[in-house]
């Protein structure tokens, strides 16, 4: 049993309703639903598809363009993890962006859902950001075990992390704790061993590690190294081509390395050509994508 059926056949035991008390003449309260920080692992499924249907600069005229412009850029994501060139563990991508505030979260949000749609393939998204967690905060998952809490303790099950959400074919885990050794975690073994065995259990799965950005946290190039393929997140009018630069100079230059140039006011698919995607996320009105309250990506 792969770890994603673990998880729902976890949820799929929390779900069973509970016998009939005896009758009494009254019906019993029905207790409060727990909120995801308070309940057990695989017992809730997460709004993930209502929560980034409703984030800032999500109107319906602007999304349709957006998961069309989207569809341009997973198509290139699932050739260099499942296509005839593909390297082992490709279908594990880490999303960074060079500088904070490029809507990094926002965009990974919306491409796992994009990529959740795809009839052959499951995804899980993984907050990555030891630091900031914006994933883990948007989905009010503060408290849960997560990606780090694993790596730090071999004991603990990866399943256990794993939330399901109401998109049926996306899965998501969040940070956990904060440890000051995190750039250690991503680098050691244990991660390795992780990585390898959700890509082993199941080799339909794409896997999204929504990491901090390049040049604020070391963190990013040791998730950039565990990945076999890496997106890059450029803040169109902000980022500039020096940041760029030094950005890239911290990834793996054997690694395929897609760049997503976002916030571009009416844009389109720019191009793709020499392994790198350009792609500008429409923006709308004075509200750009990922710049919300809780300051996405």
């Amino acid at each position: 049993m792969s770890l994603i059926e673990k998880a729902m056949a976890s949820v799929s035991t929390s779900k069973r309703p509970p016998e009939k008390p005896a009758a009494t003449g009254t019906d019993p309260a029905s207790p409060a639903p727990a909120r995801p920080s308070e309940a057990q692992p695989g017992s809730v499924v997460v709004a993930f598809r209502g929560l980034a249907e409703k984030m800032p600069g999500s109107d319906p005229r602007r999304m349709a363009a957006l998961q069309t412009e989207l569809k341009y850029l997973k198509r290139a994501l699932i050739k260099s993890a499942f296509g005839p060139l593909a390297q082992a563990g490709a279908n594990l991508i880490s999303i960074s962006s060079a500088m904070p505030g490029a809507g990094k979260t926002f965009l990974t949000m919306q491409l796992g859902l994009s990529l959740a749609l795809e009839r052959d393939r499951r995804v899980l998204l993984i907050d990555a950001d030891n630091a900031r967690g914006s994933l883990t905060r948007l989905l009010g998952l503060r408290g849960q075990p997560g990606f780090y809490d694993v790596l730090h303790d071999p004991a603990l099950d990866p399943a256990a992390a794993i939330l399901p959400t109401d998109c049926p074919a996306l899965r998501v885990m969040p940070a956990g704790k904060a440890y000051s050794d995190s750039v250690e975690l991503v680098n050691s073994q244990r991660a390795r061993a992780v990585a390898e065995r959700l890509l082993a259990e199941d080799p339909h799965l794409l896997v999204l590690l929504d990491g901090p950005p390049l040049m604020v946290s070391p963190d990013a190039s040791a998730l950039a190294g565990l990945a076999g393929q890496v997106l890059m997140i450029v803040e169109a009018g902000e980022t500039t081509e020096d940041d760029v630069q030094q950005a890239l100079q911290l990834i793996d230059e054997e690694k395929p390395v897609g760049l997503v140039l976002n916030k571009i006011p009416n844009s389109r698919l720019l191009a793709y050509r020499g392994g790198y995607y350009y792609y500008g996320a429409p923006e709308p009105g004075d509200s750009r994508p990922g710049d919300g309250p809780a300051g996405h990506g």
